[in-house]
């Protein structure tokens, strides 16, 4: 004897295994639902958190880039500073040269007035 000509139809689930899927899938749409109330829940607190942390974020990038603008003035004040501070060791350097001249000059002018009797 052989099989029946098509095997596959005349093979049907067991009312214990429809139950047991039928269990399963009310679980999942269970679960669905509860993810879907969760999230429609917490979306809007999300949101706000994603919010102030955002505005967080460009305040510390906004204070950031203000330290950055003082610290290249105080870079700037710096080297001006310096050329100030280079000028004054030239004006120094003149001021002692101006002195050993008129020194050297007040020298040469008491000799001269002590060979002409003055």
């Amino acid at each position: 004897m052989r099989g029946a000509p098509y095997p596959y139809l005349s093979w049907t689930p067991a009312q214990s295994h429809l139950t047991v899927m039928s269990f399963e899938l009310k679980a999942v749409g269970e679960k669905i639902d509860k993810l879907s109330e969760y999230l429609k829940n917490a979306k809007p607190r999300w949101k706000k958190m994603w919010e102030k942390e955002l505005q967080d974020i460009v305040a510390e990038q906004k204070q950031v880039k203000e330290q950055d603008a003082v610290l290249q003035d105080y870079d700037d004040l710096q080297h001006k500073l310096e050329s100030v501070f280079e000028q004054l060791i030239l004006v120094r350097n003149v001021g002692r040269r101006a002195e050993l001249v008129l020194s050297r000059a007040d020298g040469v002018a008491m000799s001269c007035r002590t060979m002409t009797g003055m």
